[in-house]
């Protein structure tokens, strides 16, 4: 399971990117760090005595930051749980977004078309010597094949 500050690392990093998957405490703790953000910067603005003008651009500038790299980590969420990014398009229709909200819900798929399993690393760690602990070469050899 990723952290909160693994999880908005990762998004940030990825920014753009939509292939590949993301794990389900990937894909919450990262929706939370965008409703803090929301809420502080809109909180913000709204309760300093700026212009109008310069609080809509503010929001906007926010919205901008936040919105591509959701998106992208919404997109490799449905790819965690088998289903092509399109499903995204969902949101568009009556009732489409509660369609997606149980998509993003189901656990993770083993190995799919879109790539190995989040932390099959940490999984395949464990499973080869019982106790978590594996050789150094290894565990650099592991990181390596799942991140390319």
């Amino acid at each position: 399971m990723m952290s909160f500050s693994e999880s908005v690392r990762t998004c940030i990093r990825k920014f753009f990117v939509t292939s590949g998957r993301a794990s389900r405490s990937e894909f919450w703790w990262f929706q939370l760090f965008v409703f803090i953000m929301t809420f502080l910067i809109c909180g913000w603005t709204a309760s300093n005595l700026i212009d109008e003008e310069i609080m809509i651009l503010i929001d906007f500038f926010l919205f901008l930051i936040l919105f591509i790299p959701s998106f992208c980590v919404s997109v490799r969420r449905l790819h965690d749980v088998g289903c092509s990014g399109f499903y995204i398009l969902f949101n568009m229709i009556p009732l489409g977004s509660l369609y997606l909200l149980i998509l993003i819900l189901f656990p993770s798929e083993a190995d799919n078309k879109y790539g190995p399993k989040p932390f099959s690393v940490k999984e395949k760690k464990s499973d080869k010597k019982g106790n978590g602990e594996s050789d150094n070469k290894e565990n650099v050899k592991e990181i390596i094949d799942v991140e390319i």
